[in-house]
C-alpha cells in the first residue's frame, strides 16, 4: 500500500466539490487557512494528519479516502469495514467475496 501524496489535493479538492462545499465552508468548519487549502488541493503542499482528520471529517469521509482513495463515506459503515478488510484478502478472498455479494444480490437476501 503506497501513498501517492500527489492524489490527496486532488480527493480532497474533488470530495469539496461533491459535497457542493466552498473553500471558505471548509476553511470554517476545519479552522484551517483558505491559503492553506488551496495549497493543498493544488497539491503545492502535504497535509499533517491533523489537517487531514479535520478536513475528513468536515467532508464526512474516512482518512483513508484522503491518503489512499479507498473509503468514500463514514455514512455506510458496512462498505467501509469491507473494504478495509479486502485489503488483508488474497486476490483469490477477493474473488470469492465478489462471488458471495453477486450471489446474495442475485437471491434478493
Amino acid at each position: 500500500m503506497k501513498i501517492r501524496y500527489h492524489e490527496i489535493g486532488d480527493r480532497i479538492a474533488a470530495r469539496r466539490k461533491e459535497l457542493r462545499f466552498t473553500q471558505e465552508a471548509v476553511t470554517n468548519l476545519t479552522n484551517i487557512s483558505i491559503n492553506q487549502l488551496s495549497n493543498l488541493e493544488n497539491n503545492r503542499s502535504v497535509p499533517t494528519v491533523e489537517t487531514i482528520l479535520k478536513l475528513s471529517e468536515a467532508l464526512k469521509v474516512t482518512p483513508d479516502y484522503f491518503l489512499l482513495g479507498i473509503v468514500k463515506s463514514m455514512d455506510d459503515a458496512p462498505v467501509a469495514d469491507i473494504a478495509q478488510k479486502s485489503l488483508l484478502c488474497t486476490d483469490k478472498q477477493k474473488q470469492l467475496v465478489l462471488e458471495f455479494i453477486a450471489l446474495l444480490i442475485k437471491e434478493n437476501y
